[in-house]
């Protein structure tokens, strides 16, 4: 039989070693708590850098693509009754006998596009030749200034839209003023039809108009008793349901 010393010595043993697994067990346990921390430490890292690269992407893939908006515009002119106007004059009469013919070459000859789709580039230039019987007519398209407007214009001349068009309208400047004209790209020649679908201006940010109505400058007043469907409002410009007349202000910058 073991003495009372052997036991006591066996008891010991028995307490260091439950000591011993004791410690074990808890420097395992920090290890893993620490190992646990820097795992999410890492992690939270990862999201933050994750989330600035993707900010970074976003504001580059902004600075770049836009999106575009083509309402869909459908409506054509309707025929305007001589009848209601034979106290107007001859040369109102005229003119509504010309509208009403062109009214019907819009029903003639009208053609639908397709608007283009998805994100659109605001970066570079389109570079376009209109080929005319009187020669090539090289365009450089600025993306930067009018994005929505440049892909709708390239859109279409890859569809076909303008091809075998008429050029229905050209004005030249007199001597003295700055501005001449040739207007295309109508199927109608008329200048009242569009592609099925509308575009929003984008004049250039730093243009504005003068608050002073000194600065305007009207043309004559032109009895013209119904809207024509691509009128545009522009500020200056009044009508009346018996006379409109349309006033131009002076862009400045």
């Amino acid at each position: 039989m073991s003495t009372n010393q052997e036991r006591r010595a066996e008891a010991r043993q028995r307490l260091r070693e439950q000591m011993e697994a004791q410690a074990r067990r808890e420097k395992q346990l920090k290890i893993a708590a620490a190992a646990v921390v820097v795992v999410v430490l890492a992690g939270i890292i990862g999201v933050v850098v994750w989330n600035k690269a993707e900010e970074a992407r976003a504001e580059e893939y902004a600075a770049n693509w836009l999106t575009c908006e083509y309402p869909e515009d459908t409506a054509t002119p309707e025929k305007v009754d001589p009848a209601q106007y034979e106290q107007e004059g001859p040369e109102v009469l005229a003119e509504i006998e010309r509208f009403n013919k062109q009214v019907e070459e819009i029903a003639d000859s009208k053609r639908d596009g397709e608007a283009p789709t998805g994100d659109q580039p605001r970066r570079g230039t389109a570079q376009v030749d209109i080929t005319t019987n009187s020669g090539d007519i090289p365009l450089s398209l600025d993306r930067e200034g009018a994005p929505c407007n440049v892909a709708s214009f390239v859109n279409l001349a890859e569809q076909g839209y303008f091809d075998d068009t008429e050029c229905h309208r050209l004005t030249v400047a007199e001597d003295g003023a700055q501005l001449s004209v040739l207007q295309c790209g109508d199927p109608t020649g008329t200048g009242l039809s569009g592609p099925g679908y509308s575009i929003i201006d984008e004049p250039p940010p730093t243009w504005r108009l003068p608050r002073t109505d000194r600065a305007c400058r009207c043309t004559r007043a032109v009895p013209s008793p119904w809207p024509s469907p691509r009128t545009r409002t522009v500020p200056g410009a009044s009508s009346s349901s018996s006379t409109r007349t349309r006033c131009f202000r002076p862009i400045t910058r």
